[in-house]
């Protein structure tokens, strides 16, 4: 259903019964809301203000998040394959199990989120991305773009990373134990103290 609900108020709303694809949420503002296992493909969520929003397990295929602040946001197991949250601020956000390959995360603030086993950002775009202290264990990375990003005290140990584009990273303290980091590139990173081991 075509609907526009931008700059509307929806903090602790419970939308998980609704039908809501293609829908305009600009600007609104969905603190704590509920929208988990909805199918909200193609959705604008360009700068919604959504902390600790639930979106477990829901479909954002094509999705934008353009400058959404998206703090502690869940996203577990959601779809996100193509979706777009360039310069979105999802700091402390639970992405474990995601499917978010292709997905733009130019500029993002990622510091501490949780990523982990399941999860796939294969072919992801995470280019000047901020993530001091985020978890990528077990994560599949491959021809992911992390050009640019500060990811020092991450946490990539057994994640997947083939063919992984690293370029001028500041990855100091980084683990990459037992990673998979067949033709990744680390070119002009800094890598102080980062363990391989």
């Amino acid at each position: 259903t075509r609907a526009d609900l931008s700059g509307a108020l929806l903090e602790e709303a419970d939308l998980t019964q609704a039908v809501l694809q293609y829908v305009h949420w600009q600007g609104a503002r969905l603190a704590r809301a509920k929208l988990s296992r909805l199918d909200l493909r193609g959705a604008d969520f360009s700068g919604v203000d959504a902390p600790q929003a639930d979106f477990a397990e829901a479909v954002f295929d094509g999705a934008k998040f353009c400058g959404a602040r998206l703090s502690r946001a869940n996203f577990t197991g959601a779809h996100l394959e193509g979706a777009d949250f360039s310069q979105a601020i999802l700091d402390n956000a639970a992405v474990a199990g995601v499917h978010a390959a292709n997905a733009q995360f130019t500029g993002a603030d990622i510091t501490a989120w949780r990523a982990g086993k399941e999860a796939d950002f294969s072919a992801a775009v995470f280019v000047r991305a901020v993530g001091p202290g985020s978890i990528w264990q077990d994560a599949v990375v491959d021809r992911a773009d992390f050009s640019g990003a500060h990811l020092d005290r991450a946490n990539f140990s057994h994640a997947f990373a083939r063919q992984a584009r690293f370029y001028r990273c500041r990855l100091a303290d980084a683990t990459f134990t037992d990673a998979v980091l067949v033709n990744a590139s680390f070119a002009q990173s800094q890598l102080l103290r980062a363990s391989f081991a």
